[in-house]
This record gives structure tokens, C-alpha cells and sequence, in this order.
């Protein structure tokens, strides 16, 4: 089995939480490309807009080995009405005004449309059972491989930036190779307490996620909580260290001292430093499969689904297939002799 053969094998639409006004200080334009990764984007509509490159809004970054598309937004005062973007492989879909500047994390979701190829005819009855799994209890909400590197040691530059007493010259990258280093922190976590209890049992001492809400709370009670994480309102959640992450209690904290042991680092190194800010948050251990299907055809299945801001579609990919899944796109991680994951169970 194998998917994202092809750009057009992989296509993600980005969903807002808004629609544009019409009205504003700020011009949205969505974009499709392909073949282009965001920043890319942001640079030639920082040149064609004549905007600094930090006043280009985007809610969330894109995969390059696709077909995506998302909204940027720049100040009106440019005075510039953007008809195209100028470079090859993108267009513009749709121009509007707001009032305020796109930001991070002001994404619902990311739809995506992909495909498997070359499935065997027992291969295909175990997609299918297991996408029916899958919209009943959600999948693992691990960091794909594409978190650390084609070499998988963005970890490790993550944990020498953080004992360094400089900074690298370029921040953004170093901010990367740092979550990196979180991200396995977090993945450890996951795969500790699903070997141990899974991923939808609740103990007490947890802090929970209520999907609804979006609000974390502190589990009381495991036992008397369990109901609704059965229902797929609450799901346990792991680490992403940092100043103010909020921390579990009692049973639930296990898993978590014991990731940091097995990635040989201590809680203390994931600290704000000048020019790097590490806030630290919770991020859900369970991952909710939005609208899932999967239409067979021939040899190949066609997969629709939804995901939440940060989920990533090559992990569900993996839930659906299985160890005989490989990934297409040119040195791509799950390339035979490309280096795997360290500390983790699996690989976006």
C-alpha cells in the first residue's frame, strides 16, 4: 500500500472558524497550490503586496507534497488588491476583507481528500474495519514523522539548543527543532499509556480535554468520568512541556515522568529562554476522525475526513493500513532506508 504517489493524491482544504466580513482594515485571499510549502506563499505575497513578511496572516501551515489550500491575509493599507500571486503552482479561489488580521491557530479544521494505492483484496477489508473503528473511537493523535526530519534527529538539535547558552541566528528554525523535541516527549507519553491502559480510559488525576468545549479539567474521578469519554466528549491528554503547561496529579502523572526518563531529558530544560518562548500546553491523546470514508475502487481507496488543527492525516493513514503503508512523496521518511522516528510508535 501506498499513498501521496502524486501531489494530487494528497489534498487538504483549510476550514476556518470565521468567514470574511467583507469589510476591514485586512485583505483575506485564499490560495491553492501545490507542490509549495506555506512560507513560500507568504514570500511571494509579501513581494507582490509589498507588505514586511510578518504582517502576512495565516491560520496554520501547509504541506508542501500536496494539493492545499488556505487563506492568507495583509494589511489594506497597502493599498494593493491582489488579482494573482505570480508564482507557478498557485492561484487564487476567493479575495474578501475582515477587520482583523488572520493568526495561528484560528483554523476548525483541515478537510482532506486522499487516496491508497496498490491495496490487495484482503488489505481492503482491513481498511474498511478498521475506518469503522476509527469513527467510533477516534486514533492515536501521535506527531507524524515529517515532525523530525528526513534524518529523525530534530529532537536531539531541539535538546542542544535548549542546554546551549546561545540561540541559533535563525529563531524560527530553532523554535522548530524545540517543539520537535516536545513533540517526543509527547509521542512517548502516548505510546507508554496505551501499552499500559489505552487511550480512551480515564484515571484520576488526569486533565482532560472536552472536545466540545475545548476546555481542559481535572479528573476527580476516573471511573465516574469514564461515561463520557466512552462517548467521545473527554479524551485523556499528554505533555508538551513548557512554563505554564498544567500538569496532571496522582495515577495520570506516571506515564509522563517516565517519557522523560526514556528521552534522557528533565522537565527543567524546557524553560523560556531570551528569544525563545516555551509556554508549554496539553495537547488531546485521542484524535476524532471528522465525516470518515473510505470508497474502494479497484486497487486504490479513496479517503475523506476532517481533521482538528495538529492531527496528522499520514497518522490516521496509518491506523487505516497498517505497517505495509509506505508514504510515496520523494524523501519522504517512510522511505525503505530512510531513518525512523526515535522514541516513537509511528510517523505526517
Amino acid at each position: 500500500m501506498i499513498y501521496r504517489q502524486s501531489t494530487t493524491d494528497f489534498r487538504v482544504q483549510e476550514q476556518l472558524f470565521f468567514e470574511p466580513c467583507g469589510r476591514g482594515d485586512y485583505y483575506y485571499v485564499e490560495i491553492e497550490k501545490e507542490g509549495l510549502d506555506s512560507t513560500s506563499v507568504a514570500d511571494a505575497l509579501s513581494q507582490v503586496t509589498g507588505c514586511s513578511t510578518s504582517e502576512i496572516g495565516m491560520a496554520g501551515r501547509k504541506d508542501r507534497w500536496a494539493v492545499t489550500s488556505q487563506w492568507f491575509s495583509f494589511p489594506a493599507a497597502s493599498g494593493f488588491e491582489l488579482r494573482e500571486i505570480g508564482i507557478d503552482r498557485a492561484r487564487i479561489l476567493r479575495t474578501d476583507r475582515h477587520t482583523e488580521r488572520l493568526r495561528t491557530g484560528q483554523l476548525k479544521a483541515n478537510r482532506f481528500t486522499l487516496v491508497i494505492r496498490e491495496l490487495e483484496s484482503d488489505e481492503q477489508g482491513v481498511v474498511e474495519g478498521r475506518a469503522s473503528e476509527i469513527a467510533v473511537g477516534g486514533f492515536a493523535n501521535r506527531f507524524g514523522l515529517q515532525r523530525f526530519g528526513r534524518r529523525g534527529d530534530n529532537a536531539l538539535q531541539g535538546k542542544e539548543i535548549l542546554l546551549s547558552d546561545r540561540l541559533p541566528k535563525d529563531r524560527r528554525a530553532a523554535r522548530f527543532m524545540v517543539s520537535a523535541l516536545q513533540s517526543e516527549v509527547f509521542n512517548r507519553t502516548l505510546q507508554l499509556r496505551d501499552e499500559d491502559i489505552g487511550l480512551a480510559t480515564l484515571v484520576t488525576g488526569d486533565l482532560a480535554l472536552d472536545h466540545r468545549a475545548g476546555a481542559l479539567f481535572w479528573i476527580d474521578s476516573g471511573d465516574a468520568e469514564q461515561p463520557r469519554a466512552d462517548r467521545l466528549e473527554l479524551s485523556p491528554t499528554g505533555p508538551l512541556f513548557g512554563d505554564k503547561m498544567r500538569r496532571p496529579f496522582a495515577d495520570a502523572a506516571r506515564w509522563e515522568q517516565q517519557a522523560l526518563l526514556d528521552c534522557d531529558v528533565q522537565e527543567s530544560l524546557f524553560r523560556s529562554k531570551r528569544g525563545l518562548r516555551l509556554a508549554g500546553t496539553r495537547r488531546a491523546l485521542r484524535a476524532m476522525a471528522q465525516d470518515l470514508s473510505v470508497d474502494l475502487d479497484g486497487t486504490n481507496a479513496h479517503v475523506g475526513v476532517s481533521l482538528g488543527p495538529g492531527c496528522y492525516a499520514s497518522v490516521l493513514l496509518e491506523e487505516l493500513c497498517g505497517p505495509g503503508l509506505t508514504e510515496g512523496r520523494p524523501g519522504s521518511p517512510s522511505e525503505p532506508g530512510s531513518p525512523s522516528m526515535p522514541g516513537s510508535a509511528s510517523e505526517e
